[in-house]
């Protein structure tokens, strides 16, 4: 017979005494081939009234143990293992856990250490849940293989939804192996290897039945296999899904999987399907929003359509980390190499490095537009001036009181009031209004609250920010600021030396219409005439060598006009300047472009300055402190930021693109002693500062190729266009693209000096 008892988290037994269950004439010994006893079981049944439930909110376990007893009463084998009791179902288009339909915020993670390759220890596994939980995740599917044992355990005691995926994929016979008899043994042998050993893991909600295999009868082999000996989980297959939701046909292959799980689907057919198909299925994305690089675009969008229509469960961020190997180059710099770089043919290039995360963890900066959007509280206005808001607590099972609310009311960089409040237990899924005692001021003023843990967690400390909001303040500024001189322009001043004017000899000035590529622009190394890629359609038209030229300039009127042209293969793009003196040594700098329909979609439109090197001390009023795109700016807030030119580089794998600032009023640059320029713009601007050039980050393949340049670069951009997901994804939506047209963008430069704050020079001009 054997015994079983149960232990709560606090080590007090569940059971008065252990449950016995004997096994002497188990039925399945009456088969006459049946006698060996390693092929009879004892199965028993217990009854546990209000157990503390499994969630990756509460991860509750319980210790179970079981000892074998031979017929004298001896224990002769024992062994014991963390349970956790969950309601795992699916009904009314939702997967329900533990009767909510929680949200699947959720990433594919493979096994990656950057020196020793696919040779994972604890500590890693620890490390990367860390980071999951901190920014927000709450969901893992081990593409593509089931992982070592040790990660399920962890998972169990760090809470995540976890989807289990066999280890099959063949992508080369995509339609064949899949329903070849000859394989279904092997198919079938690869889910059950994986299900007995992982089936006492609370963390696992489905069984995946492989990646990327097409869908055939060993597929429907292992799905039955699967469901008749655990009918508590669910099964998840994208390919028994792709058909139907492409071709929008309702209830295809359900025996082989219970969602309608699509890679890289819009989501705008994401949001069709589930408004137009009939399949009872909820809908979670198996892989979408491809992190490659400068990438992670239109997410918010997900999210929002997430939330807001019923079916859409959430998905699976492809993917967590980028694959490279650590090299040292001759002249000792780090740097990580990736496809084709140990002479290895045919490769993926640097498809490999498509996560969220560098090889060495350090977060890329999409992460934190990730854990805004999957923060587990909103808040949203009632009266803002009288200081009421209401906090809705986006959690399934847990209430908010692991939380303190900070606040900081701010004009500029100065805080003018703050406070600390005890965080209120809202129920799951319920709001609760707040006060806040807020002084009325006449200036630009924004309120950020930052909501930190109270207590210390096996995955962060107390102190933490998990979630936060801003809202800017109903309060008018008042303008009494003038400033206390004039200027006037030289008349034999013209556009090369414009900037002298500034003190700044050697400055230069240019056009701009061309970036380095992401990504998800055309993978660089990949370069076709697939015109599905906007960055070949670039090259095909010359963007890539775009060139500007300087047409005619003419001094009038107290004014100087400056008529430009950026030549491409056949197409050019006019830009007409106009600066004008300001009060105060200033320049107004008002920008015309006409972008010609043939060079719709361009990556930038904007002008950069080549500014002195030792201008390397920046500060702006704008989105930050982390780089952010047009279409990727969730996880940044408006403030006045202090930072660097080398910081604000940002070091993807393969150089691209990066350090972008979005919505920003002004900007400064100074040196050591405090000297530099300013740019100010009235309807506020893109800018980007970089000591390597576009074109050098374009010719470059890995990062210790990037020699730092003799001076810094500026961009000011009207706009950039979206980052999207293209690598393997949508492409960024229309909206966040740069269309044909005219386009107009006027900035101020100005020269700053010691001791001057921009944040004044900023209100002398725009109030």
């Amino acid at each position: 017979k054997y015994q079983c008892q149960l232990y709560n988290m606090d080590g007090k037994a569940v059971f008065d005494t252990p449950i016995e269950t004997n096994i002497t004439g188990n039925p399945l010994t009456w088969y006459p081939m049946s006698k060996d006893p390693h092929h009879t079981k004892g199965t028993t049944t217990i009854n546990i009234p209000s157990p503390e439930k499994w969630s990756a909110e509460s991860p509750y376990l319980y210790t179970l143990t079981v000892s074998l007893i031979n017929p004298d009463g001896k224990v002769i084998d024992a062994t014991g293992t963390k349970v956790g009791f969950r309601n795992i179902e699916i009904k009314n288009r939702e997967l329900l856990i533990n009767g909510q339909a929680v949200l699947i915020n959720g990433v594919n993670r493979h096994d990656h250490d950057d020196t020793h390759g696919k040779t994972i220890s604890i500590e890693l596994m620890k490390r990367d849940l860390d980071l999951m939980k901190q920014f927000n995740f709450n969901a893992i599917r081990t593409s593509h293989y089931p992982n070592a044992p040790e990660f399920y355990d962890l998972c169990d005691e760090y809470g995540f939804y976890v989807i289990d995926e066999a280890n099959i994929e063949h992508h080369a016979f995509y339609n064949d192996l899949c329903s070849n008899p000859q394989w279904a043994t092997a198919f079938v042998d690869r889910a059950v290897g994986m299900v007995e050993r992982d089936k006492n893991h609370p963390c696992i909600y489905a069984w995946s039945l492989g990646n990327e295999s097409g869908c055939g009868e060993n597929h429907a082999a292992m799905a039955g296999w699967m469901r008749h000996f655990d009918p508590s989980r669910t099964i998840h297959y994208e390919g028994a899904s792709h058909n139907g939701f492409y071709n929008k046909i309702d209830n295809l292959n359900m025996p082989i999987t219970d969602y309608i799980a699509p890679m890289y689907a819009p989501v705008d057919a994401c949001i069709n399907w589930v408004q137009n198909q009939k399949d009872p299925r909820p809908f979670i994305l198996c892989e979408y929003s491809h992190a490659m690089g400068n990438s992670n675009g239109n997410l918010k969008e997900y999210f929002e359509a997430f939330e807001k229509y019923h079916g859409l469960q959430g998905g699976f961020i492809w993917e967590w980390i980028d694959h490279g190997i650590k090299q040292i180059d001759e002249n000792g710099t780090e740097y990580w190499a990736y496809g084709g770089d140990f002479g290895d043919k045919p490769n993926d290039s640097n498809f490999c490095t498509d996560g969220l995360v560098w090889p060495d963890r350090t977060p890329h900066p999409a992460m934190f537009e990730y854990k805004k959007l999957a923060q587990p509280l909103k808040v949203s206005a009632v009266d803002a001036a009288q200081g009421r808001f209401e906090i809705f607590n986006k959690n399934y099972f847990i209430d908010l009181s692991y939380l303190e609310i900070t606040w900081e009311l701010k004009v500029n960089d100065k805080v003018i009031q703050s406070g600390t409040m005890p965080m209120p237990a809202i129920a799951p899924r319920q709001g609760q209004e707040i006060k806040l005692d807020i002084d009325k001021v006449n200036a630009n003023t924004y309120l950020r609250f930052s909501f930190r843990r109270t207590n210390d967690t096996l995955w962060s400390k107390a102190g933490e920010e998990i979630a936060w909001e801003q809202f800017k303040m109903p309060f008018k500024a008042i303008n009494n600021a003038s400033p206390n001189a004039t200027f006037e322009l030289n008349p034999n001043s013209n556009f090369e030396n414009i900037l002298e004017l500034n003190n700044l000899p050697d400055a230069t000035v240019d056009s701009s219409i061309w970036r380095a590529p992401i990504d998800n622009d055309g993978i660089k190394n990949w370069v076709t005439t697939d015109e599905s890629r906007i960055l070949n359609i670039w090259i095909k038209k010359g963007i890539n060598k775009s060139k500007a030229i300087i047409k005619s300039s003419k001094f009038e009127a107290g004014k100087l006009s400056v008529e430009q042209v950026v030549k491409c293969n056949k197409k050019s793009v006019n830009h007409q300047q106009v600066y004008s003196p300001l009060p105060g040594g200033a320049i107004l700098v008002k920008n015309t472009f006409d972008v010609p329909e043939d060079l719709s979609d361009l990556p930038r439109v904007g002008v950069v300055l080549s500014l002195p090197k030792n201008l390397d001390k920046v500060e702006y009023f704008g989105l930050g402190p982390y780089e952010n795109y047009i279409d990727r700016q969730s996880g940044v807030w408006l403030d006045q930021f202090k930072d660097t030119v080398d910081n604000m580089y940002t070091p993807y794998i393969l150089p691209q693109e990066n350090g972008s600032r979005c919505k920003v009023s002004w900007t400064s640059l100074r040196d050591a002693n405090g000297d530099g320029i300013m740019i100010i713009a009235p309807e506020t601007m893109q800018f980007t500062v970089s000591r390597f050039s576009a074109q050098q980050m374009y010719k470059a393949k890995h990062t210790n190729e990037l020699k730092e340049e003799e001076c810094v670069y500026l961009y000011l951009d009207y706009a950039q266009r979206g980052l999207g997901t293209r690598s393997c994804g949508p492409d960024t939506m229309d909206k966040y693209k740069l269309t044909s047209g005219i386009f107009h963008f006027d900035f101020i430069m100005l020269k700053i000096k010691a001791g001057q704050k921009p944040e004044e020079l900023y209100k002398s001009y725009c109030g």
